[in-house]
């Protein structure tokens, strides 16, 4: 008879945790422990991750981040505007039979909601990643449930459309390149121009990014992908980040006074023909829940990936959501 436990752990504890992520097929790069930490420094916020064992095992959990919203007032979630995933990871590879795994999810998913009820948060926020599709133990305990998208490309079996393939042509017959790059303020600068031309606050500050832009590239952990036109001037940058399971379109950002030429369907082509020949096999190009993005994306043909935006609020949190709205 296995004994079970959920408690937080502690941050000596936190190799048990990456051991569980770099196992687990749906657990991505933003639920490691060190993205976790250094995301929170930057954004102000505060890491928790939660442990499920049995017996002496880690077997599951949930990562998040705490933001207090106003005084008294604690959020909770396993996302924010640097981390597009993240929150419930669960190994069930040991587990023989279809009955066992949905028990020990929803085990897991129990657990979590009395700890939740425990910490007394006023909003808990979960994103189910990709590949993890049963969260009806939140559903049956009151959460409200959307369904998001992202797009996932098989990097072994490319099959872009002809519109993709058109781009592509006329970007090589220009003589635009795409070429790794160090560059950080280049890509910064960018971006900045980006949301500038679009009348668009940032999703973040980006002098305040520039930390982990760096720490990305140096570590290896993050490639920054530039095309550039024929006079060397760059078109458009992508800054992805790969582990061993996937690689992950993070941010991206293009010139916004010139003719692009196809130069961003060159870039995302080369970047896949680099995970493939280093067997990388899935790339998340994201961009499925924004219309304008998504009708770009999708002419690369890659799959369209539902996932689950779980939350839940305390009753003083919605009240106090319905007052703002008000007077608003």
């Amino acid at each position: 008879m296995h004994s079970s436990d959920m408690r937080v752990l502690n941050q000596d504890e936190y190799h048990l945790w990456d051991d569980l992520v770099d196992t687990v097929a749906h657990a991505t790069y933003f639920h490691r422990s060190d993205w976790l930490e250094k995301t929170s420094r930057i954004m102000g916020v505060k890491p928790r991750i939660y442990g499920y064992f049995n017996d002496t095992s880690l077997v599951g959990g949930c990562s998040l981040y705490l933001e207090c919203l106003w005084p008294g007032m604690v959020l909770a979630s396993s996302v924010n505007e640097c981390s597009p995933h993240g929150g419930l990871v669960v190994d069930q590879s040991g587990v023989p039979s279809s009955l066992l795994r949905e028990r020990l999810l929803h085990a897991l998913g129990t657990a979590l909601c009395e700890e939740f009820n425990r910490d007394a948060f006023d909003q808990i926020v979960i994103q189910a990643p990709p590949g993890l599709n049963d969260i009806r133990i939140f559903t049956w305990n009151g959460w409200k449930c959307r369904v998001q998208y992202t797009y996932r490309l098989q990097t072994s079996e490319p099959n872009f459309s002809r519109t993709a393939r058109k781009h592509i042509s006329l970007a090589t017959r220009l003589g635009i390149q795409v070429e790794r790059s160090r560059d950080i303020d280049l890509f910064s600068a960018l971006l900045k121009a980006m949301y500038a031309s679009k009348g668009l606050i940032p999703f973040f500050d980006i002098d305040r990014l520039r930390p982990l832009f760096e720490d990305l590239v140096r570590t290896g952990d993050g490639e920054l992908w530039v095309a550039r036109d024929s006079n060397g001037v760059v078109l458009a940058a992508d800054l992805i980040i790969c582990d061993a399971k996937r690689a992950y379109r993070w941010s991206a950002a293009s010139r916004p006074e010139r003719k692009l030429n196809g130069a961003v369907f060159l870039l995302l082509a080369t970047i896949i023909e680099s995970l493939r020949s280093r067997s990388i096999p899935e790339f998340f190009m994201m961009t499925a829940n924004v219309p304008e993005l998504a009708e770009f994306t999708a002419k690369f043909n890659p799959d369209l990936v539902p996932y689950f935006h779980l939350e839940l609020l305390s009753k003083r949190c919605w009240f106090n959501q319905c007052v703002r709205n008000l007077i608003s």
